[in-house]
């Protein structure tokens, strides 16, 4: 749910500015596990402070409560004229220790920011992703084998989102409450039994990463939240998005 000031006309007027002059953010990493990239907090910000400076507006981000295994992660932008909105988005922990607090936020900051300014990830730096002349879209999930159809085409716009969805995910409760709601859009789209078929096989796969990294990792770990994985960490993690 998004609050805002009593008037936010100029508010508004600076978002559309900002809106005109970014289309998207570079996903500038890459899940090794997972094979998909994802666009890290520090781009995300990179990419739209620019922006957001030139048409007067102001963000911050804090955390908040922790509630039902999940952690409140708040999202404002604050205009010069003095109006504001926010929104805050409730993170489920992968752990509930300082690491597993800490990647929450950065996920929370991440997406909730990209959100509110409608800032997608995209494949190609500073501009949405487009087909061109002579090149080909790279599909980094193998889907259920069909002939090319508009079902097919369909599929295809839809099982890199899921797949990318997937890789963001750092607990079994989290990738669970993620299938969920994909089996939802599954009944609501009436997706073919292969599609169900192969979608339930992904999500299995995913589950059996999560729960290896899960008894992979010591329960006496004291890093402090937002403190970086060393290197060595950020070539094992297999789930190291942001």
């Amino acid at each position: 749910m998004i609050e805002t000031s009593e008037q936010i006309v100029a508010l508004t007027a600076a978002i559309i500015k900002v809106q005109g002059g970014i289309s998207g953010v570079h996903k500038n990493a890459k899940n090794p596990h997972f094979k998909s990239s994802y666009a890290t907090l520090e781009n995300v910000i990179d990419t739209a402070r620019p922006a957001l400076q030139e048409a007067g507006i102001a963000f911050v981000q804090a955390p908040g409560m922790v509630i039902d295994g999940s952690v409140e992660v708040t999202t404002m932008l604050v205009h010069s004229s003095g109006e504001w909105m926010k929104a805050t988005l409730h993170v489920p922990l992968g752990k509930r220790d300082p690491q597993g607090v800490g990647s929450a936020i950065t996920y929370g900051c991440r997406y909730s920011l990209m959100a509110m300014l409608g800032l997608p990830p995209t494949d190609d730096d500073g501009e949405a992703a487009m087909e061109r002349p002579g090149s080909s879209t790279p599909n980094t999930v193998t889907g259920p084998a069909t002939r090319t159809s508009s079902a097919a085409l369909k599929r295809d716009d839809i099982w890199p989102q899921m797949e990318h969805d997937i890789s963001e995910c750092r607990s079994v409760a989290s990738l669970m409450t993620l299938r969920g709601v994909w089996a939802k859009t599954s009944g609501r789209d009436k997706w073919p039994p292969a599609w169900c078929d192969a979608a339930a096989e992904t999500f299995d796969k995913a589950e059996a990463v999560l729960r290896k990294l899960a008894a992979s990792e010591p329960d006496d770990d004291d890093t402090f939240p937002g403190d970086r994985p060393t290197r060595r960490d950020l070539s094992q993690h297999p789930l190291n998005a942001g």
